[in-house]
């Protein structure tokens, strides 16, 4: 189905949804930025994977509170604060003062129109939407709703605790802010829960309590709570009005208009191979995914599952002592996927025989 296109070396990052970006590294402790218009040289301490507010291109990053702002392949300007993405018109920034940090919405000239001491941590934006949990405890969803002012509120799941197998009692925790639908916000916490909240008002909806039922009883699927994170995340189709898991062995497909999840795949049933995946990636035919063939061991596999029939329809494995730190993306008849070693794999879709 794909075939080896080309390999390029010393790939640090790269981003296809601005400008088919690549970040190659040098010697002289900068980035080299290129792409099929320009190739420029970017400082490490403001380099960050990139996007668009307004006319920029903005690169920032997050450990040095440092961004740049870019035209034309070019640095114009510099600012002191993280720069995290755009909402409407706003642009989002975190910064750090002595112990305490901040997150600020920014105008297009840039001035502070809301800023609050917050210690936010991983995140999810809409047009209208900033919702985030706090670095290190997640045991808050705080979200930020941007309408003719920018409004915030927060919902403390710390109080609902949850049990694994081994009777082991653990806080509530954010595990994943999997999105919004319609006018619901969809959030993965506790052991298996997933919880629908009124993204206007904060106000619980309704829950699923386990979503892995069908198979949640195996001790395989009884995660730590410090790797639930990692290994479980749903990808959403809002417009279809569902969400796609694979996890484990299995792949789960969440109903939202019935508000229930069914295990539709289990591949160690239907294949002579063993299968445990890591991370997925959803497109509109396809989900993508990297995993390995031998429980715990790193992801030495990455292939392409076909959404109408649910077979893996392709898959190809990395060089011994490698393995691939994503799921491959996909863009244009063109997988990309990056290793362990900074290579950046790309294959292309192979054309059939016309007859």
């Amino acid at each position: 189905m794909y075939k080896p296109l080309e390999k390029i070396k010393k790939i640090q990052g790269y981003n296809l949804e601005v400008e088919d970006l690549f970040f190659q590294v040098n010697k002289d402790d900068k980035f080299k930025i290129f792409n099929k218009k320009y190739s420029s040289q970017i400082d490490k301490e403001v380099f960050g994977n990139p996007f668009y507010w307004n006319d920029y291109l903005i690169f920032s990053n997050v450990n040095k509170y440092k961004s740049s702002f870019w035209l034309d392949g070019k640095e114009i300007f510099r600012k002191d604060f993280h720069a995290r993405c755009q909402i409407g018109s706003y642009l989002i920034s975190t910064y750090k003062k002595e112990r305490n940090k901040y997150i600020q919405f920014l105008n297009k000239e840039l001035e502070v129109v809301y800023e609050k001491e917050f210690r936010s941590g991983s995140y999810y934006a809409t047009k209208k939407l900033h919702v985030c949990a706090e670095v290190a405890t997640a045991n808050k969803i705080n979200i930020f709703f941007v309408s003719d002012t920018v409004k915030f509120y927060s919902i403390d799941i710390a109080a609902q605790q949850w049990y694994n197998l081994e009777e082991e009692k653990f806080d509530g925790k954010v595990f994943q802010i999997i999105g919004q639908w319609k006018n619901e916000l969809l959030v993965f916490i506790g052991r298996f829960q997933l919880v629908s909240f009124c993204i206007e008002t904060g106000e619980e909806l309704w829950r699923i309590n386990d979503f892995l039922a069908e198979v949640s009883s195996n001790p395989i699927f009884d995660f730590p709570s410090r790797n639930m994170s990692g290994r479980i995340k749903w990808q959403l189709s809002a417009s279809e009005n569902k969400a796609y898991l694979l996890v484990q062995n299995c792949m789960f497909e969440l109903d939202l208009l019935k508000k229930q999840s069914i295990l539709i795949k289990d591949f160690n049933v239907s294949s002579d191979k063993e299968w445990y995946f890591k991370r997925s990636r959803l497109y509109y035919n396809y989900i993508t995914f990297s995993g390995a063939n031998v429980a715990g061991k790193f992801p030495m596999v990455v292939g392409v599952i076909d959404r109408k029939t649910n077979e893996i329809v392709w898959s190809v494995r990395s060089q011994p002592g490698v393995y691939f730190e994503e799921a491959p993306q996909l863009k244009d008849d063109k997988l990309y996927v990056l290793d362990s070693n900074k290579n950046l794999h790309i294959f292309e879709r192979e054309q059939k025989n016309e007859s």
